[in-house]
């Protein structure tokens, strides 16, 4: 039974759950909601399905802890906008290297 993650009423499907977290986050911009969303599934808006689809994901994860860790890692540093560094470290100069 899915749970929000910010205020920990149950809901009935990932749908349920989806909407809430959106309606919350989106229409009446709840601090504890957006934070939570922002830090763990995506800054960008979702719609319903896709915020559910990740929802589910992230808390039905069949791999467990250690693979959500290195995907996570994976998804900043390599992903669409890389990290900074890694970006830097394709032609390192001397303060990238010190640093």
């Amino acid at each position: 039974m899915p749970t929000c993650p910010s205020c920990e009423i149950k809901f009935s499907s990932w749908k349920g759950l989806s909407q809430h977290i959106n309606e919350l986050a989106n229409t009446k911009s709840e601090p504890h909601h957006v934070m939570w969303l922002n830090r763990n599934i995506s800054t960008e808006r979702l719609e319903v399905t896709e915020l559910s689809n990740k929802l589910e994901k992230f808390f039905e994860s069949p791999s467990g802890l250690s693979s959500w860790i290195r995907q996570r890692f994976g998804e900043k540093f390599y992903g669409n906008n890389p990290h900074p560094f890694i970006l830097a470290m394709q032609k390192p100069n001397s303060a990238v290297l010190l640093g």
